[in-house]
């Protein structure tokens, strides 16, 4: 009774169209409309600027409801800073960003600064504009990103400096910004310009109207842009056939039209870009430009869904028409991959022709008559989907059982019935169905499938390849190779794939590099670039530089990275190949966009050839993905002034950074930095400045530290105890300084043996004089050659690394892992959120389920 009262509830719960909406309060509609499109956290439904121009007044209203209802919400009184500003309320946008930003809200924080730049109800301000920027920018904002580079290439505020400008759109198109992208494509990074405007345009993002979080964009020719685009649009590529009918739409850089922009989605819809045919369902579904149309917004919208079928109907061209249209991949005795129920309803008219044949030609073959039932269901026709499912649910198909429950909560053909439902799960779940055991909630470790022995013996390669990965990795390679060989027999990619890797590393068998790359070449034939690339690296290792070349140019023509990398080491490096530095830049160019060790080792050759201005843009890129020697060779670069003007405060937080990551040379660029001084604020200031460096045991910093608390200087209380304790860090390190002075103050505070350790000479004498007082003559003597050989003793001061960081550190990337496992193996019932969906199973019916 309980199971059935909370199949019931879960009834009762279904929400659908039909069902009761929830109604969206001003806060909901708040973050809606002030949401974003450009930022980490895109809201994907938040309108562009020119669909929420057009809504400007509800908009303005459910976010001067929202900040009463929630006053401490920072992002709330942010966007309805953004909002007045775009209706041309300065006086009220100031009021409400100045409160997101006590509240801690980035965008109020840039909405400030703009205002602040441009003058808008307030003096013009850029250092406080910048300041304003700078904070978001902590967070993450790309907005503020931008805009800081705005005024680094204008010199709003400041002298020009286009290395930093380009950086900050880096690091504003590293977080999703289209304008920053074609800023970088048009002016920064031409090398990639094609890349970066690419990647702008994908994002289907557009400003028709002037974006308040935004400074004035003069930095790309938009006119030149747009022909750009159009010319690769006319030249058929959907990604700018697709941005050309959302520029028309908004009216970016050229006249909005809707009826041009639908003409665009329509042909890159045609050509499969899917926000294309999403764009159009909305003009269909909205009236935008075209009379209102619900069936042909669907047939756009579903498109994606139905290519996928199609695809799906092509790769299971092998199996019968029955499981090809109808196979539930749930279902244990399923022997096709299965569809889901949109593939179901899209394929169930065929369908049920195919499986009725087939339940004419095998009728004891439980499965078809399921498959049949699940088609019937999908049309509409439950008395038949009844009769069918009952049938084969009498002869073991759990995947009926299902059907039959599913039918009888939602009232599918009959009068709605929970406990019947909650039974029909219950058999499911016993039979051994993964997903009736989710919906009759029963512990789905009962209710495994076969074993993988058992699923192996039959003959299933996916089985048998499961249990050889398992076997493998206990190292039984013996069991593990004949497992493999058994699904590679049966052409199981995968099982080829690590029984290559197992000839090639000498696992249980012998090693043998010609059998690998016999192995990985015969898949690599038929196409699979894993095996392409390893056979190429293996054939560079045996120094088969031709055959490794053959292979790594078809892999480069698919634009596969990891070639590119290879081959650019190879060019790097001389091997295999003359020696040249350009064409190995070249390639690391092209795979930087995917590739952390390639930014990190553009940089570090951008450096070493004094090629400043890149060095210092990959270097960056490097350093937000957290590579240490990036992190040093930035440090240096401000450091140093390479490519600008120097930037202690920069260079000391990078190389701090650096050495947290695990880089050495920044150990000795901190010890060189800290014992110069170069930076070093006065005052209380300088407190922080050495504490940061003696936190990570630098010892320049520790002895600056230990004298400002030994003097009391700067305003900073002399503490004893404090310094004695730096200046003996520092001086147990090799620092002759901190020794000296750790020396000085233990002898004024009385501590002789500590002070005579040291080799303070005040100390020696006056303990000297204290022993021979005591009777000891040869007191001196023996105090001086013990202390001569305690300090001959000791370590002298570590020979530290410093300078440039020349290794980017391993390409996990090109690791290739020890075995590639769980390939096509079942979904765990516990990760799979389909298994206890009914709508899941059997999609909505409006005319039976949208009466409830």
């Amino acid at each position: 009774m309980i199971r059935a009262a909370l199949v019931a509830v879960t009834l009762s719960l279904a929400t659908e169209a039909g069902a009761q909406a929830y109604k969206q309060t001003p806060v909901d509609l708040c973050f809606r409309y002030g949401g974003l499109r450009v930022a980490h956290g895109d809201n994907p439904t938040s309108p562009l600027t020119h669909e929420l121009a057009e809504t400007l007044a509800e908009a303005r209203s459910a976010c001067e409801q929202a900040v009463q209802d929630r006053p401490k919400e920072g992002r709330l009184h942010a966007s309805l800073a953004r909002i007045r500003a775009m209706g041309g309320d300065a006086a009220g946008a100031l009021e409400a960003g100045r409160i997101g930003a006590e509240l801690g809200a980035a965008n109020a924080q840039v909405l400030l600064g703009v205002m602040l730049a441009e003058g808008q109800g307030v003096p013009r301000d850029y250092a406080a504009a910048r300041e304003h920027f700078r904070r978001a920018a902590a967070s993450g904002n790309a907005f503020a990103h931008f805009n800081l580079g705005v005024m680094l290439a204008g010199g709003l505020g400041m002298a020009v400096d286009e290395p930093d400008a380009a950086a900050a759109f880096r690091r504003a198109a590293d977080r999703g910004d289209p304008l920053s992208m074609q800023a970088l494509g048009q002016r920064y990074d031409k090398q990639q310009a094609e890349h970066w405007l690419r990647k702008a345009a994908e994002r289907l993002v557009t400003e028709g109207v002037r974006e308040p979080l935004r400074l004035p964009n003069r930095l790309v020719d938009g006119a030149a842009l747009f022909e750009w685009y159009l010319g690769r649009a006319r030249g058929g590529e959907p990604w700018a056939q697709a941005y050309i009918g959302a520029l028309a739409e908004s009216g970016q850089w050229v006249q909005k039209d809707y009826a041009i922009a639908l003409q665009w989605y329509r042909t890159a819809g045609l050509a499969g870009n899917v926000p294309a045919q999403w764009r159009v369902a909305r003009f269909y579904n909205e009236g935008r430009g075209v009379p209102k149309d619900a069936a042909e917004a669907r047939r756009w919208s579903q498109m994606w869904e139905v290519k996928r079928c199609e695809d799906h109907e092509r790769a299971e061209a092998a199996a019968n028409a029955c499981d090809r249209f109808a196979a539930d991949r749930y279902d244990p005795h399923a022997v096709s991959a299965g569809v889901d129920s949109f593939c179901m309803r899209h394929f169930a008219a065929r369908a049920i022709p195919a499986c009725t044949l087939a339940v004419k030609q095998s009728p004891s073959t439980a499965r078809h008559r399921s498959q049949l039932a699940r088609a019937y269901a999908h049309t509409g026709r439950f008395a038949e989907a009844r009769r069918e499912a009952a049938a084969a649910a009498s002869a073991g198909s759990s995947s009926a059982m299902i059907l039959l429950g599913v039918m009888s909560q939602r009232g599918l053909g009959a009068e709605a019935n929970a406990a019947e439902a909650a039974g029909w799960y219950r058999k499911a779940g016993e039979a051994g169905n993964q997903r009736g055991a989710a919906l009759a909630g029963m512990p789905l470790v009962h209710f495994a499938p076969a074993t993988p022995e058992q699923q192996a013996e039959k003959g299933d390669p996916r089985a048998q390849f499961n249990l050889a990965a398992r076997l493998e990795q206990e190292k039984k390679y013996d069991e593990a190779i004949k497992w493999y060989a058994r699904a590679a027999a049966q052409d199981f990619r995968p099982a080829e794939l690590n029984l290559a890797q197992m000839y090639e590393k000498g696992w249980g068998v012998k090693q043998d590099n010609a059998e690998a790359r016999r192995r990985y070449r015969r898949l690599s034939d038929l196409g699979d670039n894993e095996a392409r690339w390893r056979a190429a690296r293996l054939a560079a290792a045996d120094g088969d530089t031709a055959e490794a070349l053959k292979l790594y140019d078809r892999l480069m023509r698919d634009d596969e990275y990891r070639a590119l990398l290879d081959v650019g080491q190879m060019n790097e490096e001389g091997r295999g190949v003359p020696k040249n530095l350009q064409p190995a830049l070249e390639l690391y160019e092209r795979a930087a966009d995917r590739s952390p060790w390639a930014r990190a080792k553009l940089g570090i050759l951008y450096l070493e050839s004094k090629n400043y201005p890149k060095a210092r843009i990959w270097l960056q890129r490097a350093a937000n993905d957290r590579n240490a020697a990036a992190l040093n060779n930035l440090g240096l670069m401000h450091d140093r002034g390479l490519g600008g003007k120097p930037d202690y405060t920069a260079a000391r937080d990078l190389y701090l950074r650096a050495l947290d990551a695990g880089n050495q040379q920044a150990y000795g660029n901190l010890e060189n930095l800290f014992a110069e001084g170069r930076g070093a604020p006065s005052g209380p200031a300088a407190v922080d400045w050495y504490r940061r460096g003696a936190a990570v045991g630098i010892t320049s910093a520790m002895y600056k530290l230990g004298r400002i608390y030994a003097r009391g200087e700067g305003g900073v209380p002399r503490d004893e105890k404090a310094a004695v304790e730096l200046l003996m860090r520092a001086a147990e390190r090799g620092h002759d300084g901190a020794r000296k002075e750790a020396g000085e103050l233990l002898y004024s505070m009385g501590h002789d043996m500590e002070a005579a350790a040291l080799g303070h000479e005040g100390a020696i004498k006056r303990l000297s004089a204290k022993y021979a007082a005591g009777g000891h003559k040869e007191a001196e003597a023996e105090l001086r050659a013990y202390l001569r050989e305690s300090q001959r003793r000791m370590s002298p001061p570590p020979v530290l690394p410093s300078g440039i960081a020349l290794d980017p550190g391993p390409d996990q990337s090109r690791t290739i892992a020890l075995r590639i496992g769980g390939v096509a193996v079942a979904q765990g019932a516990a990760m799979d959120a389909s298994l206890g969906n009914v709508y899941d199973i059997i999609r909505w019916f409006p005319e039976t389920d949208g009466k409830k």
